[in-house]
């Protein structure tokens, strides 16, 4: 058997000997990279012609994404001990690390106590042994949490290899995380080439917005430019499951390619976990919440639970109708937000998190006589100044959706309150990482969650306790925990 590996796409050559192994050796490996895609029975039930439910990331003639070859060459060695394998590798542009670390990264100097950054980018300086041949791959993802220093992370990498040669893209899904990554990559580099709506200027080091590069996709010119790049980073790398991610950056050739997030494959979707794999690669490091805690480098979270059972007038059953009622609609919900506000507003500025518009709108409407309070969403045309204003110290409350959620570096934030509910972990650690940063005379932040009585609402809210949990973080509720759970909801006809 052949393994021919390219910078993005690796092909798996099978036959004469191969087969009298496993006369159905590329069946086996199909079978091996695939996975069993969420609702496909029901999918599968409206479909003319029969499907099996299965995504399969090894096609029929043995084309798999580069990002897992290592995964692959683990199946072979533990399944197929006795099959002859030969590599041969035509990747191109693949820089080496230098061999003494570059500590300097532009204002930023890799110290001891940010050690860990320092393991981070020697993390990419990575090979897979398969029976005694080293195959040098720098590719992969570090689940890194807030205030680990991603971008000094990204722009490290970038410096410690040895190729003055190399052009990196860092790929960006949102304009305020935009801004702040272009100020410190100015910093560092100077000059910066810019993919936006108003830009498309591609120089050594380029920071682009993954929306403005998908629309410009099949521009001959604009697949040419992304064939250039050696190096390839994205930010929030959970992401990069979507479509637009897999369908713009497969045409980017580069061999080192560093995807980065806080919350790399807390996703529930398995399908997304595999393809953010397959662009990148497997995990190369993690660095936790409760590290950087217990470093100092982040502001312990301490988490604050409220009972909330929303009073019906009517039963609900329908999930969309519990959602709205029991979460968008809740006027004892938006009673425990204003109490919070309250108690915490003479401490420092207080972010509440929604995840619908309209929802931060009802709480906005209930609030907005009692205090500062502004909301701002992806759409809204004065997010920036509101960001600002809220920055600086001049808005007390902030309702958001998850456009403050990624990113930003709001240090003087006290409080959160997470009205969005659900059950994601995903959207739990980012929106706590936002209080997360360091200002002068914070010792700790609040992150404030309801545990709602009522259909579905209820088991969310469990869940989003065991997260909390797992995260080892400190949890106070002002309530029994075992007899909320036999609570049902209050209906009044």
């Amino acid at each position: 058997m052949k393994i021919v590996i390219e910078n993005v796409k690796t092909k798996v050559l099978v036959g004469g000997k191969d087969l009298l192994i496993d006369p159905n050796l590329m069946e086996r490996f199909r079978e091996y990279l695939r996975v069993k895609v969420p609702g496909s029975f029901f999918a599968a039930k409206k479909l003319r012609y029969h499907w099996d439910g299965y995504r399969y990331f090894i096609t029929p003639s043995g084309v798999m994404a580069t990002g897992f070859l290592p995964v692959f060459l683990k199946m072979i060695e533990e399944d197929y001990p006795d099959l002859g394998v030969e590599i041969i590798d035509e990747r191109k542009g693949l820089p080496s690390f230098c061999r003494e670390f570059q500590a300097i990264i532009g204002p930023i100097t890799i110290n001891d106590g940010y050690i860990h950054q320092k393991e981070l980018i020697e993390a990419y300086n990575h090979d897979i042994e398969f029976r005694g041949q080293f195959i040098y791959f720098p590719r992969g993802v570090i689940d890194a949490a807030t205030n680990s220093g991603k971008s000094a992370v990204i722009a490290g990498i970038f410096i410690n290899l040895n190729d003055d040669y190399q052009k990196i893209l860092v790929v960006i899904h949102r304009k305020t995380v935009y801004r702040e990554l272009l100020e410190f990559f100015q910093q560092v580099f100077k000059e910066v080439g810019e993919i936006n709506d108003q830009h498309y200027s591609v120089k050594r080091v380029t920071l682009c917005m993954i929306q403005s590069l998908y629309r410009k996709i099949d521009d001959p010119n604009v697949k040419k430019d992304l064939a250039q790049f050696t190096v390839l980073a994205v930010d929030e790398a959970h992401r990069a499951g979507a479509a637009m991610y897999s369908k713009t950056l497969v045409h980017c050739q580069a061999g080192v390619r560093v995807f980065v997030s806080g919350s790399a494959f807390d996703s529930d979707d398995i399908v997304s976990k595999m393809i953010i794999v397959g662009l990148s690669g497997p995990k190369l490091a993690t660095v936790t919440k409760r590290e950087m805690m217990d470093k100092g480098i982040s502001v312990p979270v301490k988490v604050r639970i409220h009972l909330c059972n929303t009073i019906l007038r009517e039963s609900v059953l329908d999930y969309d109708d519990c959602i709205k009622t029991l979460i968008h609609q809740s006027v004892e919900r938006t009673s425990i937000v204003a109490r919070i506000i309250k108690e915490r507003i003479n401490i420092g500025p207080i972010v509440v998190y929604v995840e619908e518009t309209q929802h931060g709108l009802f709480i906005h409407e209930q609030l907005k006589e009692q205090f500062n309070i502004e909301i701002t969403h992806s759409k809204d045309p004065n997010i920036i100044q509101k960001i600002d204003a809220f920055r600086s110290g001049d808005l007390d409350v902030i309702i958001a959706t998850g456009v403050l959620k990624e990113g930003l570096n709001l240090p003087l934030i006290r409080t959160i309150i997470d009205c969005a509910a659900g059950q994601s972990k995903i959207n739990i650690k980012q929106r706590m990482g936002r209080g997360e940063r360091l200002s002068e005379g914070k010792t700790e932040i609040e992150y404030h969650d309801f545990y709602d009585i009522g259909r579905y609402v209820q088991s969310h809210s469990l869940h989003r306790l065991k997260i909390y949990h797992s995260e080892d973080l400190p949890v106070e509720c002002d309530f029994d925990v075992k007899n909320a759970k036999r609570l049902t909801s209050v209906i009044i006809n």
